[in-house]
């Protein structure tokens, strides 16, 4: 694959959350919310499908419509998206989550051992993010955070700290701070 992402949303309402691109140029992401979105018959017939698995690209737009297309002719060519593999699941009442993993229309197209290895990770990712919907609006009280003997943050996905429990306020307040890390996914 040249390039795969990941979102989520409502394009209907307007709710298009670009949560993962790679192998997008700057600018890709958003340009796709705001406007391409509405063209990707892949994410809006996966959309229509919901439930139906892991999708290659022919599964839900034949290959010489695509090539027609203003997404493919003004978007997805200069991205090198051709080929697909991908699925659309469903997070709550008011959104989906399309996953795609792409190659340039040269390449080799996805057959059903990409499908197989979709099919294992995309309810794990489905899962993760229907969870940190349903945590989004929910707060943690402090108070039982506040009760743990031990050191607890609560961090963002940019490791910004959101609350530190009262042990943690203790050690900090000693000097012991925490080493925060992530790698670039």
């Amino acid at each position: 694959a040249n390039s795969c992402s990941l979102w989520t949303g409502d394009p209907e309402s307007g709710e298009v959350r670009i949560l993962f691109t790679e192998g997008f140029p700057d600018g890709a992401g958003d340009a796709y919310a705001q406007h391409y979105v509405h063209g990707d018959r892949w994410s809006a017939e996966g959309a229509r499908r919901l439930g139906q698995g892991i999708f290659l690209g022919p599964d839900l737009w034949d290959p010489a419509a695509l090539r027609a297309s203003e997404f493919y002719n003004d978007y997805a060519r200069g991205i090198g998206i051709f080929h697909l593999v991908g699925t659309v699941a469903k997070l709550d009442a008011a959104a989906m989550m399309p996953m795609g993993v792409h190659r340039r229309e040269d390449d080799t197209p996805f057959g059903e051992a990409e499908r197989r290895v979709m099919a294992r990770l995309a309810p794990h990712v489905a899962r993760a993010l229907r969870m940190e919907r349903r945590m989004a609006g929910a707060r943690l009280p402090a108070l039982a955070l506040d009760a743990l003997p031990v050191a607890t943050l609560v961090v963002d996905r940019a490791l910004r700290v959101r609350h530190a429990n009262a042990a943690a306020e203790r050690q900090a307040g000693q000097g012991a701070f925490p080493i925060l890390r992530a790698d670039r996914h």
